[in-house]
């Protein structure tokens, strides 16, 4: 009802983050740590919950980033969170960039996951020494692309990469392996990767 009522567009939930009362008083260390001082336990009357909403157009989400001409950037693009606290109830409602649909260009076949797939790893085969690679996450979002001052809403194949290093965090320490991961748009129209397209309307 708070969503008709500012006009929000239609979304669907993406994430919560519950903040309990135990979890509240496990992490008094951290708090007190950071400066935040926290003498007397929590009480139940502190929890709060944090919900991050998605946009979505006909059942499909739309990336939280937009794409430009040479890589993902702005990250702070289609942004709903809310926040329910047990004191107040619902108390913050924080939205940007949320986008108004002005209607359908063009209609194309979407491209299936499988092919998405195909696109990166022939992609990814080009360089010299290609490192391994895990697929860990594939979902069809419509990306944000701006082209000159106009944005155009497209559908592409999120495909989320992670890719194992190693590294040394502290003098004379050890080498410590870690994970780095990347999203890679294909587009679901064209099979192209998406930054490396020269036109993204």
């Amino acid at each position: 009802e708070v969503f008709k009522a500012c006009s929000f567009p239609v979304v669907d939930i993406q994430m919560i983050l519950t903040r309990d009362v135990d979890t509240l008083n496990e992490n008094r260390e951290i708090y007190n740590q950071s400066g935040f001082k926290v003498i007397e336990p929590f009480s139940p009357e502190d929890e709060d919950y944090w919900i991050e909403y998605e946009q979505v157009i006909d059942d499909i989400p739309l990336t939280t980033k937009t794409w430009h001409r040479v890589s993902d950037v702005d990250s702070s693009a289609g942004v709903l969170k809310v926040r329910y606290s047990a004191a107040y109830g619902l108390d913050h409602v924080y939205a940007l960039n949320l986008y108004e649909d002005r209607g359908v260009l063009g209609e194309t076949a979407v491209i299936s996951p499988e092919t998405a797939v195909a696109v990166f790893v022939e992609d990814h085969m080009q360089s010299l020494e290609p490192p391994s690679v895990e697929i860990c996450d594939i979902r069809l979002n419509y990306c944000v692309n701006q082209s000159g001052d106009h944005l155009y809403l497209r559908p592409a194949w999120l495909l989320t990469i992670k890719t194992m290093g190693e590294g040394v965090f502290e003098e004379g320490g050890q080498p410590i392996p870690f994970a780095e991961y990347q999203t890679i748009a294909v587009s679901a129209n064209t099979a192209h990767i998406m930054e490396k397209e020269t036109d993204l309307r």
